[in-house]
C-alpha cells in the first residue's frame, strides 16, 4: 500500500517524462512547419541520425521544385535555449544537381550525403563545446566531413546568420531559435582569416560563389583569386 507522498511522488514521474516529451514534439513541430512556410509546396523528409552516422541530430530535407531549383537542409532540436540564449538550428542550400544516388530518395549513409552529416557533426562540435553561436563565428572542423574527398577538404565554417524571415524561427513576435548557416571554407582560406578576418573572409568567399549562399561542390578558392574583397 503506498503512502499518499509516495502516490504523489509516482503521479509525478509519471507525467514528468510525457510532458518533456510533448514539449520537444511541439518544438520540433515548429521547426519544421516554419521551414516549410519559408519554402511552400515542396515534398518533406525527417531523416534520424545514429552511431553508424556519426550524429544522433536529426535534419529536414525539403525537395527542389521547377521554380526553386534547390535543397533546402535544416537541423531539428540542435541547441536547446539557455537562460540568456534562444535555441539554435543549422541549415544548408544544396543545387538541384547536387550527386544524390536518387534525386528523390536522399539516404544519410549515402557518401553524397556527407552535408547533411555535417550538419550534425557540426551540432555534435557545438553541444559539446558549448559553443556560442552568432553571425561571423568561425568553428574549425574536429573531423572532416566523410564524403568530401574528392574535393578539397575544407578545414571548417563561418556561420552566417541571413536576414529576414531566415535569420530566425519566430512565432508570435517571439524567437523561437535563431538560424545559421555554416559556410565551408577550404584550409587555404582558413589560414586567410587571421590576416583579413571573418567578416572580410566571408564576403571573399560569398563573391568566389558567384554571390549565392547553395553550397557548390567545386567552388572557387579564394586563396587562388586575384582578388580579396578587402
Amino acid at each position: 500500500m503506498y503512502s499518499d507522498m509516495e502516490e504523489r511522488i509516482k503521479r509525478r514521474l509519471a507525467l514528468s517524462k510525457p510532458v518533456s516529451f510533448i514539449r520537444q514534439r511541439q518544438y520540433a513541430d515548429t521547426i519544421t512547419e516554419y521551414f516549410q512556410a519559408c519554402f511552400p509546396q515542396r515534398r518533406t523528409e525527417v531523416l534520424t541520425g545514429g552511431e553508424q552516422h556519426g550524429s544522433s541530430i536529426s535534419v529536414q530535407v525539403l525537395y527542389p521544385l521547377p521554380q526553386e531549383p534547390f535543397y533546402v537542409v535544416h537541423t531539428v532540436r540542435l541547441m536547446a535555449a539557455t537562460a540568456s540564449a534562444p535555441a539554435c538550428e543549422l541549415w544548408l542550400l544544396l543545387p538541384s544537381t547536387w550527386p544524390f544516388q536518387q534525386a528523390g530518395l536522399i539516404h544519410l549513409q549515402e557518401p553524397a550525403a556527407w552535408p547533411l552529416r555535417l550538419l550534425g557533426k557540426l551540432g555534435e562540435q557545438v553541444r559539446a563545446h558549448r559553443i556560442s553561436l552568432a553571425n561571423g563565428v568561425s568553428v574549425p572542423y574536429c573531423q572532416a566531413p566523410g564524403g568530401a574527398a574528392g574535393e578539397r577538404a575544407p578545414a571548417g565554417v563561418i556561420m552566417a546568420q541571413i536576414s529576414g524571415d531566415l535569420a530566425a524561427v519566430k512565432e508570435k513576435n517571439h524567437i523561437v531559435a535563431e538560424l545559421f548557416m555554416p559556410v565551408l571554407v577550404y584550409k587555404e582560406e582558413w589560414e586567410l582569416m587571421k590576416d583579413m578576418g571573418t567578416d572580410a573572409l566571408l564576403e571573399s568567399v560569398i563573391a568566389c560563389n558567384q554571390g549565392s549562399f547553395q553550397l557548390q561542390l567545386h567552388r572557387p578558392n579564394v586563396a587562388d583569386m586575384e582578388f580579396i574583397l578587402q
